[in-house]
């Protein structure tokens, strides 16, 4: 199950990296819970057709070791869909995702290189500027902030 674990919150780190960084949106825990619980789903579905495929080895009758094998299988699948339905287990990867995905994006910033062309400090104050009076801003409204205020 630690494999699992790791591949769900693996998923929904990659889905918060991607979703900051690409598609520059803002934390949402309910899509991120959505996204653990499908993966949680998505997993115990795999689990289900590999207890079909090894069931139906030998012409459908399978060994003693075959039938092991698809309780197993079945086992696993039914675990997963309990965890799926876990709030606090779907809430503990979300931390753990959330934790790891800010330390990944925190650690890229930092050793990011910033390309300095002839006309960096020339224009800096100009590009200063625009994000005040611009993104800021946008920001600002976007968040209900009256900027005059403070």
């Amino acid at each position: 199950m630690l494999i699992v674990e790791s591949a769900v919150r693996m998923t929904v780190r990659n889905a918060i990296v991607l979703s900051v960084l690409r598609d520059h949106r803002d934390f949402d825990s309910d899509v991120l819970r959505s996204v653990a619980r499908d993966r949680l789903l998505d997993l115990a579905d795999e689990e289900d057709e590999a207890a079909r495929r090894v069931g139906q080895r030998d012409g459908g009758h399978p060994d003693e070791r075959g039938v092991r094998l698809v309780a197993l299988h079945l086992g696993v699948a039914e675990t997963l869909r309990e965890r799926a339905a876990d709030a606090e287990f779907v809430e503990g990867i979300l931390r753990q995702a959330r934790d790891a995905a800010l330390e990944d994006i925190a650690s890229t910033m930092m050793t990011a290189p910033v390309e300095r062309t002839p006309d960096y400090d020339r224009y800096r104050a100009d590009r200063i500027a625009s994000f005040v009076g611009l993104d800021l801003t946008e920001l600002a409204a976007q968040r209900g902030v009256d900027l005059m205020e403070l």
